[in-house]
């Protein structure tokens, strides 16, 4: 259990990872109406995304590579694919030029879980470490009971950044606007920078781990 731990680990920072869902959320809160009931509803949402894709690959991913000729060869390829894949964020993140934005539109009421429920499906640079560290815990012969809170980790870990400005603005609702200025400021200078750093360091380690299997 404590390997396995020992391998999600660097997977799971890296898909906590996500300038763009901590800035997405820093920006619903600096609305005027219910902006910590509506930000906490996408952070719901996104949990809820998660699990629902922890729960699908726990049900489908051992048995499916358990039927493969060689299930260890499988998995190690599929480890490969996925860093090549994180690769290919990598190189989109690098070289895709940021779009103006359009002009603001009408707003209209949103539900705001299914806003973070959303998100999450489509932000593919937490999706595939996720989903690749996710794979790991299913890989070995742990029971239920061992690989549970391994995923709660997972979980938790792969939320921490996003969830970070709501946590502070509940606990610290006078100093939050002080204490975020600062972090939003960083992110938004420096977040890609970070991420893209991470991003190579998992695709090299997926790939050295997958090939080490063949």
């Amino acid at each position: 259990m404590l390997t396995t731990f020992a391998r999600i680990l660097p997977l799971a920072l890296t898909a906590a990872i996500s300038p763009t869902g901590l800035l997405l959320v820093m920006s619903i809160l600096s609305g005027k109406e219910s902006p910590v009931k509506k930000s906490r509803a996408f952070i719901l949402g996104a949990f809820v995304f998660l699990i629902a894709l922890g729960l699908l690959i726990s049900l489908t991913f051992h048995p499916a590579v358990q039927q493969t000729s060689n299930p260890g060869k499988t998995s190690a390829v599929i480890d490969i694919v996925l860093g090549l894949l994180i690769l290919g964020v990598l190189v989109v993140s690098v070289f895709h030029k940021k779009k103006e934005k359009p002009a603001k539109k009408k707003k209209r009421k949103r539900p705001y879980t299914l806003l973070g429920f959303g998100y999450m499906l489509v932000n593919y640079s937490t999706l595939i470490p996720y989903i690749a560290a996710a794979k790991i815990i299913n890989d070995g012969d742990l029971g239920f009971w061992e690989k549970l809170p391994l995923f709660v980790i997972l979980i938790l870990i792969t939320m921490s950044l996003v969830s970070l400005p709501v946590a502070v603005t509940w606990l610290f609702p006078e100093q939050s606007g002080r204490i975020l200025g600062p972090v939003k400021t960083f992110m938004s200078r420096h977040g890609r920078t970070i991420a893209n750093v991470f991003f190579l360091a998992m695709a090299i380690y997926l790939i050295v781990y997958g090939v080490s299997r063949i």
